[in-house]
């Protein structure tokens, strides 16, 4: 038991060094990566079992086919080889996440977010002590300020903003569940950093995460608004004129100009014009003919054809003889220019896609944490080309990830649901359209009755239902409280027959297309054995955490009809929760087949 709660531990806090780690050094974060994706491998060889097929990972595995598609035709080869191991996290990280035998993937989650916003304090406690340092050498308050105060990890203000607002929207949700007062000193620091790192569309963000909770938890008003104005208010006594500078420096009358007029290597940009400029230049590369709409320059060209671009709009390129490049080798800035430029209208559709499941998982789901962190991605794809390294990359598909492997469980019970529907109107059309009249004819002539037998049984969760079977029995007081004996004499002479061949429960088809039943499945039994044997065998109804079946484990090794001891039903109930354990598409198949060699054997 021990170890089972270490090794949970252990994937937890290995989950949250992949996304604390994103912060630091690229090869630390491939580390981790790599380590959590060994033990992923390890569990598939372990278990004997690949989870991969699920919404969210095909459209990952889309989106990078889609740029993979490009390998051959892009003239910068270098470049596109680069580009596709950056975009490797679509193909591998849904696999990881999906095979590490999470046992509760909500508290797993939780924690996963938990201990990443105690980690980016850290490293947010970490820019600030050594940027403390630079100002103490110079005593420029720059040192706290936008890309400086992240310099010394050679990060961006940007990326570093959207983990920090994440880092915020986990302790939002974390005190919501359960007050802790350690989390409010956190929330107010995180506040801090986003303030000090500076974008303006981070900012705007943040402000509004700060009005959605203030409406959202009354109670915690008064908190949210002292948090809010402390730590604020500290930024501008400390930093009023950097930061106020930011906003100041944008040109409004430039906002509604489509095009920048007369521009020179002396042209100012202020962020929004540049980025304007980037999206009309995107626009013009992707419209020059019907492939490169509809499939894209490439990942590789996308680059060299902007610089040039670039250079033929006379834009600042630095100067000779020194590393100031200017503006070559800025990227489009908008993640939707920048996939409908690499990949096409193909990739475009495949992104869109891959954000409204994302949306659509968070509202069936009313899960906010998930409909929050994908509207950041929706909204800053608008301003950054996030997925064109491997910070947003990971970013985006990891945390997803987190929220897609709970629902791997659902995709195995609809297929579950689909392989029923199929099955039994495949038996329907080839078997019960002329064997069951044939055998209600039989049952009519022989006990003058109606050849359908109702009783109500215990189903999926303990829920009641109406099973169907073929009358086996002659009309008797007791059917619903005693079960068959050995030499009954209840039971007809074809009953007998019906019985030993499984053709009694023909009907239970019905059952399983009104969704009461499986095809495979742990027995349903009559609700007074159901309660007497759950006074003898403790957590005996566990096993109805899954629909019940026509057959299952227990009766595909031949355990069926009468129980006879206490024994031989401990026996089907420990056959049972095997099954409830382990149960697959596959294992169905397998138990079916062994049913009717088993049947078939019968003598």
């Amino acid at each position: 038991m021990l170890k089972k709660i270490n090794r949970e531990w252990a994937v937890t806090i290995g989950s949250a060094l992949v996304f604390i780690t994103l912060s630091l050094s690229s090869p630390l974060n491939v580390i981790t990566l790599y380590s959590l994706g060994l033990y992923s491998l390890y569990q598939i060889v372990a278990k004997r079992k690949f989870q991969y097929y699920h919404e969210f990972s095909v459209l990952c595995l889309s989106f990078f086919l889609s740029h993979l598609l490009h390998y051959g035709i892009d003239f910068n080869l270098p470049t596109l080889s680069y580009e596709l191991e950056r975009k490797l996290p679509f193909l591998f990280l849904p696999v990881l996440w999906m095979n590490l035998a999470i046992k509760n993937i909500a508290q797993y989650r939780d924690r996963v977010f938990l201990l990443f916003s105690y980690g980016m304090n850290i490293i947010g406690a970490f820019l600030l002590l050594f940027a403390g340092l630079a100002f103490l050498q110079t005593g420029d308050f720059n040192s706290f300020y936008y890309h400086n105060l992240v310099a010394i990890l050679d990060g961006n203000a940007i990326y570093y903003s959207l983990l920090f607002t994440i880092s915020l929207i986990s302790l939002f949700e974390a005190y919501g569940k359960q007050p802790n007062r350690w989390i409010l000193p956190l929330t107010a620091f995180n506040t801090i950093l986003i303030i000090l790192l500076s974008s303006k569309l981070f900012v705007f963000i943040m402000v509004l995460l700060y009005f959605y909770y203030f409406l959202l938890s009354p109670k915690n008003r008064l908190l949210l608004i002292t948090i809010s104005i402390l730590a604020i208010g500290v930024q501008f006594l400390i930093n009023t004129e950097n930061i106020t500078k930011r906003y100041a420096n944008v040109n409004i009358e430039r906002l509604w100009t489509f095009r920048q007029p007369d521009i020179s290597p002396a042209t100012h940009f202020d962020g929004f014009s540049l980025r304007k400029e980037l999206w009309r230049m995107g626009m013009e590369l992707s419209l020059q003919n019907t492939n490169t709409f509809l499939l894209g320059i490439g990942p590789g060209d996308a680059q060299d054809q902007l610089n040039e671009k670039i250079r033929s709009n006379n834009m600042y390129i630095g100067e000779k003889g020194t590393e100031d490049t200017g503006f070559l080798n800025y990227n489009f800035h908008n993640q939707y220019v920048q996939t409908l430029v690499e990949v096409g209208l193909l990739g475009f559709v495949i992104l869109i896609l891959v954000l409204i499941y994302l949306i659509q998982l968070g509202l069936k789901n009313k899960d906010k944490k998930l409909l929050l962190i994908n509207l950041i991605f929706m909204a800053s794809f608008l301003t950054e080309s996030l997925l064109s390294r491997q910070i947003g990359i990971v970013a985006f598909v990891g945390f997803n990830a987190l929220f897609v492997i709970e629902e791997k469980e659902k995709l195995g019970l609809k297929l579950k649901r689909i392989f029923d529907l199929l099955f039994s109107l495949t038996v329907f059309v080839l078997v019960l359209s002329w064997l069951l009249p044939i055998l209600c004819l039989l049952i009519v002539v022989q006990s003058r009755s109606f050849p359908i037998f109702r009783q109500q049984r215990v189903g999926l969760n303990g829920k009641k239902f109406i099973c169907f079977k073929l009358k086996t029995m002659i009309n008797n007081k007791n059917s619903d409280h005693l079960a068959a004996q050995v030499n009954d004499k209840r039971i007809t002479p074809l009953g007998k027959y019906l019985r030993k061949y499984g053709l009694d429960e023909l009907p239970q088809f019905f059952n399983v297309l009104l969704g009461d039943m499986s095809i495979v499945g742990p027995r349903p039994l009559m609700v007074y054995e159901e309660e007497k044997f759950s006074k003898v065998i403790p957590h005996f109804s566990s096993r109805l955490s899954v629909k019940p079946g026509i057959t299952g484990l227990a009766q595909a090794h031949g355990y069926k009809g009468l129980v006879n001891t206490i024994f031989d039903i401990r026996l089907r109930y420990k056959l049972d929760l095997l099954y409830v354990k382990n149960h697959s598409l596959w294992i169905d198949i397998k138990i079916i087949l062994k049913t009717l060699m088993y049947l078939l054997k019968q003598k």
